[in-house]
């Protein structure tokens, strides 16, 4: 029996339900966001409004207890932007970008003359960060 190929129309469909786009479902956040793979999040209301137009009912302070917890998180990622996606999947994800961020950075704190040790200001500030922080705090800390 051939294989069926799905019609332009019944693939654009497709994309909408797995985009969560064509209908609000009952899902709380990290189970969206896992789903999603990844939320562009350089804006904090960009993700709520995300979750907003996609999930029924949807709680903030689910998505606020999971940041939280760590099951989802937000951090650089895709074109060196912030994005929130699930923990798990950041672990993942992370051995691909690590590289390319690196460099990066280096030349960023070179321009910026914060030295090119980049080790030590990662170990300096992920030291910090293990309590939630406010970007502005982190720069002040650096």
């Amino acid at each position: 029996m051939p294989e069926r190929v799905l019609t332009p129309a019944e693939l654009n469909r497709a994309t909408l339900v797995r985009q969560l786009l064509l209908e609000r479902v009952r899902r709380d956040p990290l189970s969206a966001v896992e789903q999603l793979v990844a939320l562009q999040a350089q804006e904090s209301a960009s993700v709520h409004l995300a979750l907003w137009t996609r999930l029924h009912d949807y709680d903030v302070g689910q998505l606020h207890a999971a940041l939280h917890d760590r099951t989802v998180v937000k951090g650089t990622l895709l074109r060196v932007t912030l994005h929130v996606v699930s923990g798990r999947d950041y672990l993942q994800f992370w051995p691909a970008v690590e590289p390319s961020l690196r460099d990066w950075r280096a030349r960023m704190f070179r321009q910026l003359d914060l030295g090119s040790d980049v080790d030590a200001l990662g170990r300096q500030a992920a030291a910090y960060a293990t309590e939630p922080r406010l970007g502005a705090e982190l720069s002040r800390h650096l």
